[in-house]
């Protein structure tokens, strides 16, 4: 079966009953209906028309349309794009628009605050993003709380995730400098050689170029 073939019947299908199922399950009233989108679905690809392909495509497509899904995008950059991406959750959960969310995918730092909000929302909410949204929403939590109740809390205690202890008898301290002098003088390793073939080979262009013109037998006082 061919990629696109696959994921119109497979994988498109698939995310749209799950979807549609999630946003069940946080009382929104469903806004399409997958089953209509299966038409001859059980139909291989192969036993089908063009045309009937085609339409089937096209019904797939419209019903993902139809659905209006929503999606979320965390950008890398360590812990400041984390904290750029968790005002952005705060301020989607004071406009009512967290649970809305279809779709998160993350990257990098971007990662460390999804998997945190998918933390939130399974293991202290029981998979309800209506009450994480709460939680999130600095109009209905002004006053932060207890790390252990407090998720924000939690969450700004616990991100110098680099070095959890610092102090300068910290061995989380230490491991940071030696890890920084490590990087350092392996650049040094890579950037030293490098910079040295290019001025040996300037010379040995010199020595060659006088050797060739006294070679020439040319006077050049």
């Amino acid at each position: 079966m061919p990629k696109t073939e696959f994921f119109e019947e497979r994988v498109l299908l698939e995310e749209l009953e799950a979807i549609r199922h999630r946003r069940e399950g946080v009382g929104f009233p469903p806004t399409f209906s997958v089953a209509s989108a299966s038409t001859n679905a059980t139909v291989p690809a192969g036993c089908l028309s063009p045309e009937e392909r085609v339409d089937r495509s096209t019904l797939n497509h419209q019903t993902a349309h139809q659905a209006g899904l929503f999606g979320l995008a965390f950008s890398g950059g360590g812990i400041r794009s984390a904290t750029l991406n968790l005002g952005i959750l705060q301020g989607l959960a004071e406009l009512g628009l967290l649970p809305l969310i279809d779709y998160l995918s993350t990257v990098s730092g971007g990662g460390y605050i999804g998997s945190w909000l998918h933390g939130i929302i399974r293991n202290q909410h029981q998979g309800d993003p209506r009450k994480a949204a709460q939680a999130l929403s600095s109009k209905a939590n002004p006053i932060p709380e207890s790390p252990d109740c407090d998720p924000i809390s939690f969450l700004r205690k616990y991100s110098n995730y680099l070095a959890p202890s610092p102090g300068f008898f910290s061995a989380d301290t230490w491991v940071i400098a030696a890890i920084w002098i490590r990087n350092v003088l392996l650049n040094q390793l890579i950037l030293v050689p490098a910079l040295a073939a290019v001025i040996v080979s300037a010379l040995l262009t010199g020595v060659l170029s006088q050797l060739n013109l006294f070679g020439s037998g040319i006077n050049i006082w």
